[in-house]
């Protein structure tokens, strides 16, 4: 009888740990970067205005400002956008380099803080 519980423990437990969501680990995330920030991503694509690529509206920002959305051509890796939702994501970032002054980072999807269904 004994035998017959400890078996079944052992089997409950492997179908928990499989259940169990796994971190995104991306080859390009394993860096060292600089700071975590808040992104807001809005709930559509919009024209990239490179050739047939499409990005999202997002923002840096603490707290959304309605008047800040911008078109975001970086990837954030492991993140992966679904239409009609706003999301609030942390993200690591880190800047990897200058082109014509302007500062080109990279970043990391921490975790999802929000994510709210929105009506297009």
């Amino acid at each position: 009888m004994n035998k017959i519980i400890l078996i079944t423990a052992v089997i409950g437990m492997f179908f928990l740990s499989a259940c169990q969501k796994e971190e995104v680990i991306c080859d390009e995330c394993n860096g060292v970067f600089t700071k975590e920030v808040t992104i807001f991503v809005d709930g559509y694509y919009t024209d990239c205005g490179e050739g047939d690529n499409t990005c999202f509206f997002a923002q840096e920002a603490d707290v959304i400002d309605e008047d800040a959305w911008e078109v975001w051509t970086a990837d954030i890796c492991g993140f992966e956008f679904e239409p009609a939702y706003r999301y609030q994501l942390t993200v690591k970032k880190e800047k990897i380099d200058n082109v014509d002054g302007e500062k080109i980072y990279k970043y990391c999807l921490v975790r999802i803080d929000a994510k709210v269904e929105v009506f297009l």
